[in-house]
């Protein structure tokens, strides 16, 4: 049903033998260019990098793994590289899990996944039956449902070490209201969680902006040369953080998770619950509202 179209990712026949490579694969409905910042990034960094073009909307998972990934592989290791590394943004990640449990890369890397829908996504699960969606984001985009038998779900952890990166910020309220929990306009910070990940980082940015985000771009960097994302960032660069953008941050350890906000949006949701307790508050506020300026008292006997 699906024409094969070859992906069009050239490989830099000038790389030296021996170096390392990073493969970059872009997400649902998007383009390699997407992934320019963090290229040149890595390219000043000394890795030869390699920015996959693939036609995410016309092929299932197993086609673009298949058909596209692994033929451009094949090609990379006839340059004898020392390890090949991946850093791919959402749906990118799941081909990639794709790929590995069906091929060997004796020579893998590491992979830092970028905002990966590593457990699914409500998204799909509430929106996959409409026309619309469907032509939008393609056979592939139809896989990354959160039901148990859902590819994502099936799919096992490849066998290197994983560092995973989700955001905590959204500019798509209408899909976050899809989503329970913190996340970013298309999956949430839980769902992005693979078993057996070397590390995480939740970073506050947007799912289409995460791989140009400075802070992303540094972490991957840390990833990819030591298996870490090294020291956490400053607490005051995080209180900063959550002070002037309003937007929680979820902080995730090993075992258990907690989320920073601001002081005043904290005051502002205790003084929201003191007054929600308060008998009849609530409807008085509501009436408050309603009541037109002109029938506002103009003296107070307070």
């Amino acid at each position: 049903m699906f024409g094969h179209t070859p992906a069009k990712t050239a490989i830099d026949n000038r790389m030296r033998p021996g170096q390392e490579i990073v493969m970059l694969l872009h997400g649902l409905a998007r383009t390699s260019r997407s992934m320019k910042r963090m290229q040149k990034a890595l390219t000043d960094a000394g890795y030869a990098v390699h920015s996959m073009q693939y036609p995410s909307r016309k092929n299932t998972v197993q086609q673009l793994a298949d058909e596209h990934l692994a033929p451009l592989l094949a090609q990379c290791q006839a340059a004898k590289p020392a390890r090949i590394h991946f850093v791919a943004h959402s749906l990118g990640n799941i081909v990639l899990r794709q790929y590995f449990a069906s091929h060997r890369l004796e020579n893998a890397g590491r992979i830092v996944m970028l905002a990966p829908p590593n457990q699914g996504s409500e998204v799909v699960d509430k929106l996959g039956s409409f026309s619309l969606f469907r032509w939008i984001n393609g056979p592939a985009g139809l896989q990354l449902g959160t039901a148990g038998n859902s590819l994502p779900n099936r799919l096992p952890a490849p066998p290197v070490e994983v560092g995973v990166i989700a955001g905590t910020r959204s500019i798509n309220w209408i899909l976050s209201a899809l989503i329970p929990g913190i996340n970013d306009g298309k999956v949430s910070v839980e769902r992005t969680k693979l078993a057996g990940m070397k590390d995480f980082a939740a970073v506050n940015t947007a799912h289409p902006f995460i791989m140009r985000n400075p802070k992303v771009i540094a972490l991957t960097l840390s990833f990819l040369r030591q298996g870490s994302f090294g020291t956490r960032p400053n607490l005051y660069t995080l209180l900063d953080d959550v002070a002037e953008s309003h937007a929680p941050l979820q902080i995730a350890g090993k075992r258990h998770s907690a989320v920073l906000i601001s002081e005043d949006d904290w005051r502002a949701i205790q003084a929201t619950l003191y007054l929600s307790s308060i008998p009849g508050m609530r409807d008085s506020i509501i009436k408050g509202l309603k009541t037109p300026v002109e029938k506002c008292d103009k003296e107070l006997d307070w």
